[in-house]
């Protein structure tokens, strides 16, 4: 069976006329809320940063099918509404994708230029069970990336590359590895005239695929995650399934419903006879599937 990857192009092309739904709050853990979307950036000259999304999206979703992986969009097309940062997150946590990639352009100060990974910070009981993994992703991401681009890491945010955030609705309730990439700066004269162009998108799509299959590949052979501990007494250490945001985890409960209680020493997994597959491990990729959408139909018009 091939690995389940969720790709989220960000904002939507429809968000501009729609400011009042996707400034609607919505929550993202421990009581905290956020809007619900936001129009994204642009060039100078008008390119809309959800259409640079999708199209890299799409690039992506094309290559990592050709490599047997299925992928799920979060959204369908690039005139619609959303969906909101909390719906996105359930998309992939329903399927139980084994990551989710975020793909933005940032709208950076003019004077700076160069891509960067975001990846989350430890909160207990949001974050603490895909801490690890999702740096590890976020590593796989940036070599990748930047192999393919040749972009440099971004010069006015993060460091090396990286950047560690713990405001993002997408990052805070997903419960698996998840990351969002700044391809680029689209405020930056430089950054701005390869995004514009069809070859740098496709070699960004390169980049993320690469990025996605190193990932894969290594948590496949059981990769140690860098020295990153859960904190004691977290989510994670006392038991994390259904604690850490019940908002967002009831679909997946709903579907663990009515299954037997797993053997002391097992997993529920191995007690149905499957491979021994701890969280935040991926399956390598398999024979080519089908993409398939999330099954969630995202209409022209906001509806909420």
């Amino acid at each position: 069976m091939g690995s389940t990857i969720v790709l989220n192009p960000g904002h939507n092309g429809g968000n501009a006329g729609a400011t009042r739904a996707i400034n609607r709050l919505v929550p993202i853990g421990q009581g905290q809320t956020k809007a619900c979307d936001t129009t994204g950036t642009a060039t100078n000259d008008g390119y809309a940063e959800a259409a640079f999304n999708w199209d890299v999206a799409l690039r992506t979703r094309r290559l990592l099918r050709g490599r047997g992986a299925t992928v799920l969009l979060t959204r369908q097309d690039n005139r619609s509404v959303g969906p909101c940062i909390d719906e996105r997150a359930r998309i992939a946590n329903r399927a139980r994708a084994d990551l989710v990639v975020s793909i933005h352009a940032d709208g950076g100060p003019v004077s700076g230029y160069g891509f960067h990974i975001i990846e989350p910070s430890l909160i207990a009981g949001l974050t603490d069970d895909i801490f690890g993994a999702s740096h590890r992703l976020a590593i796989s991401l940036r070599g990748a990336f930047r192999s393919a681009t040749g972009e440099p890491y971004a010069t006015y945010v993060g460091r090396n590359g990286l950047n560690t955030r713990g405001d993002l609705g997408g990052l805070r309730l997903s419960n698996v590895p998840a990351v969002f990439i700044e391809t680029g700066n689209m405020r930056s004269v430089r950054d701005a005239a390869r995004m514009k162009r069809s070859s740098y998108r496709q070699l960004a799509a390169r980049g993320i695929a690469a990025g996605v299959e190193r990932f894969v590949a290594s948590s496949s052979r059981g990769a140690a995650a860098p020295a990153r501990p859960a904190t004691p007494g977290s989510a994670r250490s006392a038991g994390r399934e259904g604690r850490r945001h019940p908002e967002i985890l009831r679909p997946v409960r709903a579907r663990r419903s009515g299954r037997p209680p797993a053997a002391p020493g097992t997993t529920r997994s191995e007690q149905q006879g499957e491979p021994r597959r701890s969280r935040g491990s991926i399956v390598g990729f398999g024979a080519p599937m089908t993409a398939r959408w999330s099954g969630t139909d995202f209409p022209r018009r906001a509806r909420w």
